[in-house]
């Protein structure tokens, strides 16, 4: 009989596929409700984010629970989702740890890894650098605005700064047990992409896995290496960074079930669910992971540059399946009359190829379809309304 196992999360439809992929029964309580979910999942979607979380998943059979997107940053709802199921995943404890970026930075620091400038207050003196403002509990970049200017906080949103670092937008997936932290892969993140109508700062997407020299595999390792053991982190987590003339500078740390992991899961044996279960659960990771270097993954998320209504047939547009015909997959798809607004994210586009400016091609025609689909069709549900 496949074990049950819940996903808890903004958006929960990658991390249920990996779960699914790896022969679980997945259960999923989530913001957003879409389509491809509802087909793999028991569903409950959650109309007030985070609020209805824990009454939602009391609603569900028992079974352990993994988390995904921005739920590290919701402590009192995890503190009572855990008095009744088992969290599969880092404990309440290390996830305050990684979460607090100044520790982040001084565990580096200890271990003689490089650092990025990081303040708790508003930097005075910034020789000319360009420092960023960040909401303490954001997630996907949101929020994120250059402290020159000014970002419109919640009443109760608190922030800190970074130094802004020029170079390449990286992320690396671990696995981590209390024997041993294991470099899953290393994606490239694509920030602010104007051609995914992204905020500037806003995460649209992952490329990879990326080959990495020797070098550089040994640097991420080291870097997983110290924050599991210092923070005690356990399963799958996430480390952003930006890469700069071969230097690692770590900027964020996500402990949970990634964006990133979806397209390493693909890439590798689409067992990476049933790793994290069994690292979480007997304290076993593997002790090394070797992703195939013939092909690449990418994740594009859209995002609508103007207020719109989900039409029908957005799914027929492109295959609902992986497939090797070069045509991306649609994934992340909303349901019907659904109203998003500006800038928010539409849906998922997975494409595979045998290199970047090939999976790059097929991408941008696809939001090409996609924006016309949904500019003739909003139009005309507008026009309907109107009339």
């Amino acid at each position: 009989m496949r074990e049950r196992l819940l996903i808890v999360g903004a958006s929960a439809r990658a991390a249920a596929e990996s779960a699914a992929r790896a022969n679980f029964l997945p259960m999923a309580v989530d913001q957003f409700g879409d389509q491809d979910l509802r087909r793999i999942a028991d569903l409950r979607t959650c109309e007030r984010f985070p609020e209805e979380i824990p009454g939602l998943a009391a609603e569900l059979p028992p079974a352990g629970f993994v988390l995904t997107g921005a739920m590290e940053n919701h402590r009192s709802i995890l503190e009572v989702l855990t008095a009744s199921r088992p969290l599969l995943g880092c404990s309440l404890e290390a996830i305050a740890a990684v979460r607090d970026p100044i520790r982040v930075q001084a565990i580096l620091k200890k271990c003689n890894l490089p650092t990025v400038a990081t303040s708790s207050s508003e930097p005075i003196h910034t020789s000319g650098d360009l420092w960023l403002k960040k909401p303490v509990r954001g997630s996907n970049g949101a929020g994120i605005c250059p402290l020159t200017e000014s970002a419109t906080p919640t009443p109760t949103e608190s922030f800190y700064y970074q130094k802004l670092i020029p170079g390449i937008s990286q992320s690396g997936l671990f696995l981590a047990s209390a024997q041993s932290t294991v470099l899953i892969g290393v994606t490239e993140q694509w920030i602010g992409a104007s051609w995914l109508n992204a905020n500037p700062f806003g995460y649209a997407g992952s490329f990879g896995p990326l080959q990495l020299d020797e070098k550089t595999q040994r640097n991420w390792e080291r870097i997983g290496s110290a924050l599991g053991q210092h923070c005690g982190l356990q399963g799958i987590f996430g480390v952003d960074a930006v890469a700069q003339n071969g230097t690692i500078y770590v900027i964020e740390v996500n402990p949970r079930y990634t964006a990133s992991a979806e397209i390493l899961d693909i890439a590798g044996d689409g067992q990476l669910m049933r790793d994290h279960v069994r690292a979480c659960r007997d304290g076993k990771a593997k002790t090394s992971i070797r992703l195939p270097s013939e092909k690449a993954h990418a994740k594009a998320i859209y995002y609508t540059p103007r207020d719109i209504v989900v039409p029908c047939g957005l799914e027929k547009l492109f295959f609902d399946k992986s497939n090797e015909s070069g045509i991306p997959r649609l994934a992340d798809i909303p349901i019907p009359g659904t109203q998003i607004k500006k800038r928010h994210p539409v849906c998922t586009l997975l494409a595979t190829g045998s290199n970047r400016k090939q999976i790059r091609s097929q991408l941008k025609r696809a939001v090409h379809s996609l924006q016309k689909h949904l500019t003739c069709n909003t139009n005309q549900e507008v026009d309907s309304q109107a009339n």
